[in-house]
């Protein structure tokens, strides 16, 4: 199977995880899907839908064997999750789309270097090989498809994860006035993470126990996962004007 990549812009794709992969179909080789879809997907966009679509090649998934599939943040929380249903796959078919349950609240940036993860619960012995596509649907009418190509899954190795890219590059938000709960919250929205934590007498008494200053600046274009520096304001030694 040939593969195409689009990559968004400075984003790293780690592992088995393609992002926004067009197919071809190649001779002997599985059903091929349609086109996986991309776009520049909003960091703050919540997820709002997700379907799966299975390929499977020469070795089929048999009728008892249990599929369950989770959509996961960077940290393991549960972002969508469905069970497929005990049904067979046979060899060179195309299978779904299944839809996920989706757990309000994760945003695009959220779940930027997540993964998929899939497991089976075979009775016996089954192996199956396949691939996938996920496509994830965010609020602001964008789709980012994930796919995971020429996978395997057996008795012996019954989970398996694909990491994934959602964003590429970010806009660091303004954390101006935000206490530190605050900051590493409206961060983390946008794929971004709070890495020190400095304190600063402020002589105007405009940011006592909130953010003074940031690096990188408010605006400023950088790679999710990005580490941002704040300082807080204290109290100066000196009365308040």
């Amino acid at each position: 199977m040939r593969l195409t990549l689009r990559r968004l812009a400075a984003s790293g794709v780690a592992g088995m995880a393609l992002l926004a992969v067009a197919t071809a179909p190649a001779a002997a080789a599985r059903p091929a899907g349609p086109p996986a879809t991309t776009a520049s997907t909003d960091p703050a966009a919540a997820l709002v839908a997700a379907r799966i679509t299975f390929f499977t090649a020469d070795d089929d998934k048999d009728f008892d064997t249990a599929l369950n599939i989770q959509v996961l943040d960077p940290g393991g929380a549960v972002a969508g999750i469905t069970n497929v249903p005990n049904i067979v796959f046979p060899n060179h078919t195309t299978n779904g789309p299944f839809p996920l349950q989706i757990t309000p609240g994760f945003t695009a940036g959220i779940l930027n270097n997540g993964s998929v993860r899939l497991a089976v619960t075979p009775v016996g012995n089954d192996t199956w090989r396949f691939s996938f596509r996920l496509d994830l649907d965010f609020a602001d009418h964008t789709t980012v498809s994930v796919v995971g190509d020429n996978l395997t899954l057996s008795q012996d190795r019954r989970t398996l994860s694909v990491s994934m890219t959602t964003v590429g590059l970010v806009f660091v938000p303004s954390l101006r006035f935000l206490d530190i709960d605050g900051a590493g919250a409206k961060l983390r929205t946008v794929g971004l993470v709070l890495r020190n934590v400095d304190f600063k007498p402020d002589p105007l008494c405009n940011s006592i126990g909130t953010v003074k200053e940031q690096h990188p600046a408010a605006n400023a274009q950088v790679p999710t996962g990005t580490p941002v520096d704040i300082t807080i304001g204290t109290k100066p030694s000196n009365p308040c004007p």
